[in-house]
């Protein structure tokens, strides 16, 4: 679970990056433009592959569970 939020946080983070005037200038201006694209890329990719990986080892926690019986394939 902690891969998940983890994942969730670096994703939504990178992409909120840009809403911040002055720092992706500055980012840039250190960085250069391709070295900013390649930053953005790579830790958006991670980001992502933390996501997925987190969400495919997160414990299924069921919310609801049909009940058995009439309104069911097994009913009369």
């Amino acid at each position: 679970m902690a891969l998940l939020i983890i994942g969730i946080v670096v994703f939504l983070g990178i992409h909120l990056l840009p809403t911040f005037g002055g720092l992706r200038e500055r980012l840039i201006e250190m960085l250069g433009a391709n070295g900013y694209r390649a930053a953005f890329s790579v830790l958006s990719i991670l980001g992502f592959v933390l996501l997925v990986y987190g969400f495919a080892k997160a414990p299924i926690i069921p919310i609801w569970t049909p009940q058995l019986g009439c309104g069911t394939w097994r009913c009369c």
